[in-house]
Parts: structure tokens; sequence; C-alpha cells
């Protein structure tokens, strides 16, 4: 199943995490999770054009961690897709990664950390 055919949000990994935590702390952590995908918006295209791989490696890994404490799923499918492509690139010319294909994987995180940051805002 390709990320974009999920549901973007978890509702029941949302509702889960509400219940455990106090709510200030629930919305700071959406909050800090939010800013984060901003930045990462920012960061990441830029990452790709300078062929920083290791750092696109480590942004897409952090970007992993938190879509799965939200329940973002896709993102946390997306992510891990490129996490991997990205780490494929940094071990260089043996690499089975296709410039091309971290490219469509690095457009679709990006599309899906729109769609997240949208989805999640209902919560905040």
């Amino acid at each position: 199943m390709r990320p974009m055919e999920k549901e973007i949000i978890n509702d029941q990994t949302i509702q889960s995490l509400r219940s455990e935590i106090r709510p200030e702390i629930f919305a700071k952590a959406l909050g800090l999770f939010v800013n984060e995908l901003d930045n990462a918006g920012e960061t990441i295209p830029q990452l790709f054009e300078n062929k920083d791989w290791q750092t696109l490696n480590r942004q897409a890994h952090s970007i992993k961690g938190s879509a799965m404490s939200f329940g973002a799923e896709p993102l946390r499918d997306a992510a891990y897709q490129v996490e991997q492509q990205a780490e494929g690139l940094v071990h260089g010319p043996g690499s089975s990664t296709s410039l091309q294909s971290l490219s469509e994987g690095v457009q679709t995180l990006l599309a899906l950390m729109e769609k997240t940051k949208k989805h999640l805002r209902v919560y905040l």
C-alpha cells in the first residue's frame, strides 16, 4: 500500500496519547512536531539540492520517530523510505538508490508533511 492510501492521522493513536498526558503537555508536544515539520519543509529541499545525504538521512529519521508518536503512519512510511534511500547514497557509488527515486521519495515526504500538518492543527 502506498503511503497516500492510508489515513493521514490515526485518530486512535492521538486520542490515546491525549488521555495519557496532561492537555498542556500534549498541546506543547504537538506544537513542537508541527514546528519540526515546518522547519523540515524548508531544509529538506536544500539538503537534497546540496546532496547532503547524511543530514537528509538524520532529518528523515527524526520525522519518522515523531510521526510514529502522533499516529501519522503515511508520513512515517515516507520518512522511512527517504531515510533508507539517503543512507544508500551515503555509502556511495555501489548503492542501488538512484537520485530519481530519492527525488520522488522527497516529493512524497514533503506532500505528506503538508497534509499531516493540516490534519494535526485540528488537535491544537
